[in-house]
């Protein structure tokens, strides 16, 4: 008896259906990470923003790597959901399975300590689960969290 070629998860392929090469699928969160910085008068602050997000910088470090590289999120339409998906379209990362959301943003503040080290302070959290979002027979790997 021939042995079945199995998927990652150990399920068997579907007959008949075309594989494309398999692809790390990151689900998670983009969150602007918010930096403090003295500003110009001595009662402002200004925030420095970049994109970030565990999950998110792990799928950037995955497609310049040059492997295949699948983000499933909820990404806003706003400034920060923009600039998120121009960082990671600029880095290559398959944006198939984001879907734009109308909730804003994740935004966390960091603030610095003396040895340059960042405490951050989550203004909200993401809470949508992409159920059913991606082919599994196609993932190779999958990470959770931050």
């Amino acid at each position: 008896m021939a042995a079945s070629r199995r998927g990652p998860f150990g399920r068997p392929f579907r007959e008949g259906a075309a594989h494309e090469p398999s692809s790390d699928h990151r689900p998670g969160e983009c969150v602007a990470d918010a930096f403090t910085e003295p500003a110009g008068a001595a009662n402002e602050l200004a925030l420095r923003v970049l994109p970030g997000g565990g999950p998110a910088n792990t799928a950037v470090a995955l497609a310049r790597l040059g492997t295949p590289a699948r983000f499933l999120a909820r990404l806003s339409g706003d400034v920060f959901g923009r600039l998120f998906r121009s960082h990671l379209e600029a880095s290559g990362v398959d944006l198939s399975y984001a879907v734009e959301a109308a909730e804003p943003s994740t935004l966390a503040v960091a603030e610095l300590d003396a040895q340059g080290q960042a405490a951050f302070k989550p203004q909200a959290t993401d809470l949508g689960f992409l159920s059913g979002a991606g082919d599994e027979n196609r993932t190779r790997a999958l990470s959770l969290g931050s």
